[in-house]
């Protein structure tokens, strides 16, 4: 299979799934897409994992809608990247190698979403009861296929998508931490 640029998968995975994402909105939802398969490596998505991923799915919003967006519209597109992400895990084998594939290219070419990545995986694996060893596992083979070295749990794990944008939720920080320490 040919690496999809990060242009052709957006476009197709928008024509598949007849939506519309900003190519700041899609570079955010893919850097997440290997905490969906950490999420799926024990065989169900537990409530903490869902409320995890719907923090990552607000967090995408509050970093790509500009400061003013409609209410209507901030929910919308809260409620609909928390549905794709529900839509790319009940569908892995259509879009894994795709989606993978693109990330590894994204990562050689931004290095600092490399962070980003490695530690919603750690994030993603903690916030149940720990990291189990499927889950570390899964961790390990992504790190791999992604050729991401080991950064440990404790880096940041915000989007690194604009730097204007960097400041404007701080309280995602908390809410990350809250769930990655189990409380």
């Amino acid at each position: 299979m040919n690496t999809l640029s990060l242009t052709e998968l957006h476009e197709e995975y928008q024509e598949v799934r007849k939506i519309k994402l900003s190519n700041e909105q899609f570079t955010a939802f893919i850097t997440y897409y290997p905490a969906l398969l950490v999420a799926k490596t024990d065989g169900e998505v537990d409530e903490k994992e869902w409320s995890l991923l719907q923090g990552l799915a607000n967090h995408i919003v509050a970093e790509t809608l500009p400061s003013n967006a409609d209410k209507e519209e901030v929910k919308d597109y809260k409620e609909l990247f928390f549905n794709e992400f529900k839509y790319l895990i009940d569908n892995l084998d259509i879009w894994d190698r795709k989606f993978m594939k693109t990330l590894q290219k994204l990562l050689n070419q931004r290095p600092e979403l490399v962070e980003t990545v490695s530690g919603t995986l750690y994030a993603l694996a903690d916030v149940s009861k720990g990291v189990c060893e499927k889950e570390n596992t899964m961790i390990e083979y992504l790190r791999s296929e992604l050729k991401i070295k080991d950064l440990g749990k404790n880096i940041c794990v915000t989007p690194q998508i604009s730097q204007s944008k960097a400041t404007r939720n701080p309280s995602w920080l908390a809410f990350l931490s809250y769930f990655s320490l189990g409380l």
